[in-house]
């Protein structure tokens, strides 16, 4: 068993060695962090889309909080921050990059990038009780989430060069945020897409009316929601397997699919791939492969 990190900000940080693939994607940059007052530049290269491999799971970055005991990735994940991802059909993958002669290249496919830790999940992680926040914000770490996720995306190429042409999200607030590090960097707009929403079973799911989503980011165009575009809360599960479903054929028909991200929540991406992810963590999700045959509706 590999032996924790200490923290940041220590005399010293060690670390298990890197491996393959990981090694090389480990060289992209370095973390800098705040210690004591002042600047500490840890000696250990940020994992950007790769893996230490025992020492935590795809989406875990360097100086992130371990998931909390009982919290899971359900939706009141705290989460820890987005350095990594997951390919859906490969397992525990770098990142959903493959290896070819003189380095590595990142394939194809439509990326499904569940929001940062919002102000619900960080109640819910504590007390497993809905606190009744309405279509909450992220907070700061989430926020640090989701710059952390647009830098590494961004830095391993899976979402650089045309990578990724266009960005949907959900009309919920923290989705929004989620994707806005994505436009500000690939200078794309952010496309409303309601379909891709959260399964509505809690308060946080009940969401802004569109005149207040207008006012609030006026850059988006929200023209095509009604003023309530959300449902009741006590969705079905057959509801958001049934979006699912939707959704992916109208992608698939798409020429350009491949290239798009989705900032999307827990339960629709679930319904999609039969994972379950943390804030701020993404899949590479591949139209044609076929979808789940079962998915699991249990908050770990």
């Amino acid at each position: 068993m590999p032996q924790a990190a200490r923290p940041l900000g220590s005399a010293e940080v060690r670390l298990p060695p890197l491996r393959g693939a990981a090694a090389v994607m480990a060289g992209l940059h370095f973390a800098r962090r705040t210690a004591g007052g002042g600047p500490v530049r840890d000696r250990v290269p940020r994992r950007a889309a790769a893996e230490w491999s025992g020492l935590c799971g795809p989406g875990e970055g360097i100086g992130a909080p371990p998931p909390r005991s009982g919290g899971g990735a359900g939706p009141g994940e705290g989460g820890p921050a987005g350095h990594g991802g997951r390919d859906v059909m490969g397992g525990r993958g770098y990142g959903g990059l493959a290896a070819r002669r003189g380095g590595l290249y990142p394939l194809a496919a439509m990326i499904l990038l569940r929001h940062g830790q919002s102000e619900f999940n960080l109640h819910f992680a504590a007390t497993r009780q809905d606190p009744g926040i309405v279509d909450p914000r992220l907070t700061p770490l989430g926020h640090e989430q989701a710059e952390a996720a647009a830098e590494t995306l961004l830095a391993t190429g899976l979402a650089a060069g045309g990578a990724v042409r266009q960005i949907l999200a959900s009309p919920y607030t923290r989705a929004l945020q989620t994707a806005a590090p994505f436009a500000r960097r690939l200078g794309l707009p952010v496309r409303i897409h309601p379909v891709v929403r959260e399964r509505c079973a809690f308060a946080c799911d009940i969401g802004s009316p569109v005149s207040a989503l207008v006012a609030d980011w006026p850059e988006h165009d929200f023209s095509h929601l009604e003023e309530v575009w959300w449902p009741s809360l006590g969705e079905p599960t057959d509801s958001v397997i049934a979006r699912a479903t939707a959704f992916r054929a109208e992608m698939a028909s798409l020429p350009d699919w491949r290239h798009t991200l989705v900032v999307s929540h827990w339960g629709f991406i679930l319904a999609m791939t039969g994972q379950s992810v943390g804030n701020g963590q993404w899949l590479r999700c591949d139209l044609d492969e076929p979808p789940p045959a079962a998915v699991r509706w249990q908050h770990h």
